[in-house]
């Protein structure tokens, strides 16, 4: 349906924690794809339904080898069910092997894209005008683009958005900051920042600094993910994401997984 890429300009904002939110919260159907182009770690932090560990060779670099001999390969048998209930396409374990899909990234991105029945969060981790998930971007209906609220983080935001804003075509771009929960003035201050150099980018919101939240939301912790700040602060930004997409947005009869867990007893977020 829909292919919704979040990325970073530098640091580690939280980029995989976010799209892991932003999938089990989305307000229909949707897979979460390790696209990081450092090696991916969904299937190290995630086990399968009945507690067992996620099969590393089912997905991107199963759907890479199918795309190489046919381009319109079909994405659904390369995804996998994590306990919570959460779809995951998983993601290369290094760099070399995310270099190494090189000539199929530009059909990897519109298959993402054309995803059945279900929309695809990319996780695509940090992104440069080099990076190897370009296409993906460049697929993207929305790319959105996380930092923290920080003067170095924002500066690189700024610098990367002014490279990467002409490369992306129709791709709807937006921002996202990280931000300590009281800090109220973060949304409008990176919105001037932006605007001062010229960016018509639009910043949808704050989503809160919560480590121990991070921590629920990966399964790190048992205890419920949904009363953490970081899961009511990133359903105050879902819509926004959402309403970037072209057409009205409805959620399916049998959609909304709740956030991955350890064990699927534990963390569930409640919707």
């Amino acid at each position: 349906m829909a292919l919704i890429a979040v990325a970073s300009a530098k640091g580690a904002p939280g980029v995989t924690t976010f799209s892991v939110a932003l999938a089990a919260l989305a307000p229909r159907r949707a897979v979460l794809a390790d696209l990081d182009p450092a090696g991916g770690d969904i299937a190290l932090r995630y086990p399968a339904p009945d507690g067992q560990p996620l099969n590393p060779d089912r997905g991107l670099l199963s759907l890479g080898a199918d795309v190489r001999r046919d381009p319109a390969a079909p994405f659904p048998p390369h995804v996998q069910l994590v306990a919570g209930g959460l779809e995951v396409l998983v993601g290369a374990r290094s760099p070399e092997q995310m270099t190494a899909l090189g000539p199929v990234w530009p059909s990897l991105g519109r298959i993402l894209q054309a995803a059945p029945q279900r929309d695809v969060i990319a996780d695509c981790g940090r992104v440069s005008v080099g990076s190897p998930t370009l296409p993906v971007l460049q697929a993207a209906d929305v790319l959105v683009m996380l930092a923290r609220d920080s003067v170095a983080q924002l500066a690189h935001l700024r610098e990367r958005l002014f490279a990467l804003v002409p490369m992306l075509g129709g791709t709807r771009v937006c921002v996202v900051v990280v931000a300590p929960e009281k800090n109220r003035s973060t949304q409008a201050d990176t919105q001037r920042l932006l605007a001062s150099a010229g960016l018509q980018v639009p910043v949808l919101g704050v989503v809160a600094d919560d480590p121990k939240g991070a921590q629920l939301l990966a399964g790190a912790q048992a205890g419920n993910a949904g009363r953490s700040t970081l899961v009511r602060s990133m359903r105050s930004v879902v819509p926004g994401i959402y309403g970037l997409l072209a057409g009205p947005v409805s959620a399916p009869r049998g959609g909304g997984a709740r956030p991955p867990t350890r064990q699927a007893q534990q963390g569930a977020v409640q919707a």
